[in-house]
């Protein structure tokens, strides 16, 4: 029924598959690119933002601290953290959050740390990241479709060519489509695959320089005059 409806239209079904093989899969690819794209340049972009400049940076800003906390300038030491030159960093927001709860039992502050660091810092990178490898994986995806889409045109002209000799030109921009969009699609997921491989890698050395700088951090933050007055109250009780 919907042949003859086709027929009755004076719509070829070849030229009907084809072309909707070419208004879906093309934008489809080009939205993973654009897509996979933009999440690849915010990721190195908030990577880099949540790491310090360099190691003098990170040993600097702990000195800072370690000096305010001896001195009892806690609220001091929050508003350094807090400046423009650290809030995007992922150290210095952790140690604001400690110095905060400073008046809490000191298991429980490094419990909190821990899932503070693992929810607001890895986890939304993860999160993102996860997209990247999303749409790497979309990308041959979408080409097979395309190329599925194309053969299934091709074969249609043929079989309504008949006994007739089949058009090579329109047959050879169905073959056309397959094969670009099995090479877009491969295009798509070679440079994403690189891209989200090197950014885990990032992440990942971000996630240990982190744990290390925290280390030291909490090294200074357990010899602070409060936590050792805490100590001190809890081995005479």
């Amino acid at each position: 029924m919907f042949q003859a409806a086709l027929f009755a239209a004076g719509i070829d079904k070849a030229e009907l598959i084809g072309g909707v093989g070419h208004f879906t899969c093309y934008p489809l690819e080009v939205y993973l690119i654009v897509m996979g794209t933009f999440y690849s340049v915010l990721l190195f972009r908030r990577v880099r933002q949540k790491r310090f400049r360099s190691i003098d940076a990170s040993r600097e800003f702990l000195g800072t601290i370690r000096d305010l906390m001896k001195a009892e300038k806690y609220d001091d030491a929050i508003k350094v953290c807090e400046t423009p030159a650290y809030w995007r960093i992922a150290i210095p927001q952790l140690v604001a959050f400690a110095l905060k709860q400073r008046k809490e039992p000191l298991s429980r502050i490094k419990r909190d740390l821990v899932v503070k660091f693992e929810s607001d810092v890895i986890a939304s990178l993860d999160r993102y990241l996860s997209y990247i490898y999303t749409y790497t994986r979309m990308g041959p995806l979408a080409g097979l479709y395309g190329t599925v889409v194309s053969m299934i045109a091709a074969f249609a002209r043929m079989g309504a060519a008949g006994e007739t000799r089949v058009d090579p030109g329109k047959l050879a921009g169905d073959i056309s489509l397959a094969l670009w969009a099995t090479a877009i699609g491969l295009l798509i997921a070679t440079p994403l695959t690189l891209v989200g491989n090197m950014i885990n890698v990032r992440i990942r050395s971000l996630e240990d320089e982190s744990q290390e700088t925290l280390g030291r951090f909490m090294e200074d933050f357990e010899k602070c005059p409060i936590i050792l007055r805490q100590k001190a109250t809890a081995r005479a009780s």
